[in-house]
C-alpha cells in the first residue's frame, strides 16, 4: 500500500513538471534582439563603416504568419508574410543613418529590433562578415524569466559581449 502511494506521488510530481516545462518554448509572438558588434567592428571608425558586417533574421512558422519587424525609436518597419511550414530570411537590418539599429557602446540602450507576429513563430538572428559569423536563437517575451546563466567558452577577443533584453 505504501509503495502504491509513493508511486502515485512520483507520477503526479513528474506529470506536473512535464506540464510546467511544456509552457515555455522558443515559439512566440513577440521578440526583441539587440544588434551588437562582432570582431569586425571594435573601434569607432569600424562602427562608422560597420566593419562590413550584416544582420538578418530567420523567421519560421508552422502555420501562415504575418510578422512585423521594427527598429524601436525609428520609423523603420517591415511586414513579412511567412507561408506555413517554411522559413524566410528578412532583408538586411539597417546599420546606418537615421534607422541605424546597432548598439555602439556599453550600458543601457533604448535601441532594439522588435518582432511581432500574429501566430507563434521561431526567430533567429544572424550577423556575419567573411569568415566571422554569429547566430542567436531568440526567446519570446513570454519565456523571459528573472535568473540566467551565460554558458560560454573562453574568449580571446576584446570584443565579446552579451545582450540582455528587458520587456516591461
Amino acid at each position: 500500500m505504501l509503495l502504491r502511494f509513493l508511486l502515485l506521488i512520483i507520477i503526479f510530481c513528474f506529470h506536473g513538471l512535464a506540464e510546467v516545462s511544456a509552457q515555455v518554448s522558443n515559439k512566440g509572438k513577440h521578440f526583441y534582439i539587440g544588434y551588437g558588434h562582432n570582431d569586425r567592428s571594435w573601434t569607432e571608425s569600424d562602427y562608422d563603416n560597420n566593419g562590413g558586417m550584416t544582420m538578418v533574421l530567420y523567421l519560421s512558422a508552422d502555420s501562415s504568419a504575418v510578422v512585423d519587424v521594427r527598429i524601436t525609436g525609428t520609423g523603420w518597419t517591415r511586414r513579412y508574410h511567412i507561408p506555413a511550414n517554411s522559413v524566410i530570411t528578412t532583408e538586411k537590418i539597417p546599420d546606418f543613418g537615421q534607422n541605424d539599429s546597432r548598439i555602439k557602446k556599453e550600458g543601457i540602450s533604448g535601441k532594439s529590433i522588435e518582432i511581432i507576429s500574429d501566430v507563434p513563430i521561431v526567430a533567429y538572428s544572424h550577423t556575419y562578415y567573411n569568415a566571422s559569423s554569429g547566430a542567436t536563437l531568440l526567446l519570446p517575451t513570454e519565456a523571459y524569466g528573472s535568473s540566467y546563466t551565460a554558458v560560454c567558452g573562453r574568449q580571446n577577443f576584446d570584443t565579446s559581449w552579451v545582450s540582455v533584453p528587458v520587456s516591461c
